[in-house]
């Protein structure tokens, strides 16, 4: 008969009347195990005759719930129903029941079942206490993380701002002397502008007496003054002209001097912005890291909630006697 059965494909109808299918009973013996199957389904071989899933030994759907008075659970199979007390569905508080076929059935057998029941709730339990433990851990250590992270990005950002300040003030400082420059220099073409004039000026009066100079000896006293005045001049302007330059070429060493100066500290300063950058992208991944684990956590709480603590299996387990079916 076992084998009969196992050669056979089965149906499944469910309680709207959809179908799936068909199955070994070996399928359907594992779909029992992890509680796809219900009682209010049925099988058939022939799409004729249907029986109810737990109607049949072979998928051992014995096990039931009191979710209410007189308001079961199941029957369902034993480890499908230690699979809904871990994951809240039924609580670990509620009487289980378990349904033998007849009375010559040992209590034994189900008393060393209950027990094996028992015992993997127990280890699950303990891996639970120890993976919240190490999860606390880490929370922990996170926390002083981002306190560490939080005071340096603090110091830093203080540090920053002292050398922001500092880099404006000699900018600002080094504007003005630009200022300056062009000022002065602004007056020293000013001044040749001046003398060019005034250079030509006396050229000209110097080619008056020059055109007199035969009609008038007293004119060449003056011609020799005025060229004296010309030497003069062109010895002033050329002095001037020395000076500007270099003047001018001592501005153009400055204002190199300053725009190395200038590149050098804007160069240090994106470095230490690049720096402040990855620190605050640190203490963003800290952040993110704490609030998956706060999340984590409060799942944990939430299951802790839900299991309320209680045995997995009521001490005072009753024993439904059924006819065989």
């Amino acid at each position: 008969m076992a084998d009969d059965l196992k050669s056979k494909k089965w149906k499944i109808r469910d309680a709207e009347g959809n179908f799936f299918g068909p199955a070994t009973m070996e399928t359907l013996r594992k779909w029992a195990r992890d509680g796809r199957l219900a009682a209010d389904q049925s099988i058939s071989d022939d799409d004729k005759t249907w029986r109810p899933v737990d109607s049949f030994p072979e998928l051992g759907m014995d096990w039931a719930a009191e979710l209410a008075p007189g308001k079961f659970f199941g029957p369902v199979h034993r480890d499908a129903m230690g699979e809904f007390i871990r994951s809240g569905d039924v609580s670990e508080d509620m009487a289980k029941f378990v349904r033998v076929k007849s009375m010559d059935e040992a209590p034994s057998a189900l008393l060393a079942e209950n027990a094996e029941l028992r015992a993997k709730i127990d280890a699950l339990r303990a891996d639970f206490a120890e993976r919240s433990a190490k999860l606390e851990s880490e929370v922990e250590a996170a926390v002083a993380e981002r306190r560490l992270a939080a005071g340096e990005l603090s110091t830093r950002d203080l540090d920053f701002e002292a050398e922001r300040q500092a880099f404006a003030a000699e900018r600002s400082r080094m504007d003005a002397e630009r200022q300056a420059l062009a000022a002065e220099k602004s007056k020293l073409l000013a001044e040749i502008a001046k003398a060019d004039k005034r250079a030509e000026v006396l050229a000209a009066q110097v080619a008056e007496a020059g055109s007199r100079t035969r009609s008038r000896e007293s004119d060449i006293a003056r011609i020799a003054e005025l060229e004296k005045q010309v030497m003069e001049t062109a010895a002033e302007l050329k002095t001037v002209r020395g000076e500007l330059d270099r003047q001018a070429a001592d501005a153009r060493r400055k204002l190199k001097e300053a725009e190395v100066a200038h590149l050098a500290e804007k160069k240090e300063l994106e470095t230490k912005l690049r720096g402040a950058k990855e620190l605050a992208d640190a203490l963003a991944a800290a952040k993110s890291r704490e609030n998956s684990v706060k999340r984590l956590l409060s799942q944990v709480n939430s299951i802790l909630s839900a299991g309320g603590g209680a045995p997995a299996i009521a001490e005072a387990e009753a024993v439904i006697i059924t006819d065989g079916e």
